[in-house]
């Protein structure tokens, strides 16, 4: 479906350890998306150790889902972002537990 439409899935990982536990199934989750735009995790709280570069976690999205990925570190950054890059034939799918659901609602009044 939406075969004409790039696909554009806004992520930030919810909680450390989710992270941890699911860090090979999380790196090719995003297969049928063309761009990942990826947001530090949101901790929840927990205080653990992630254990591994969360800038390498990004690269391994690239290389097992074969997308694009952006880096952000803010819904600013986001803002800016979405702005200048989405027009035209996208699906914007925002994902995740954190302060990603807020961020997405406001996203408008950024715009």
């Amino acid at each position: 479906m939406y075969t004409d439409y790039e696909k554009v899935c806004i992520f930030q990982p919810h909680r450390i350890s989710r992270l941890k536990d699911l860090k090979s199934e999380f790196e090719s989750s995003f297969k049928n998306a063309d761009k990942v735009i990826l947001f530090p995790i949101y901790t929840a709280g927990e205080k653990i150790k992630l254990g591994f570069s969360y800038f390498d976690f990004a690269k391994q999205i690239i290389k097992k889902s074969k997308v694009e990925l952006l880096m952000v570190n803010d819904k600013y950054q986001l803002a800016k972002y979405i702005k200048h890059n989405i027009y035209g034939n996208k699906i914007v799918i925002g994902m995740g537990a954190g302060s990603i659901s807020s961020w997405m609602r406001e996203m408008p009044k950024f715009l």
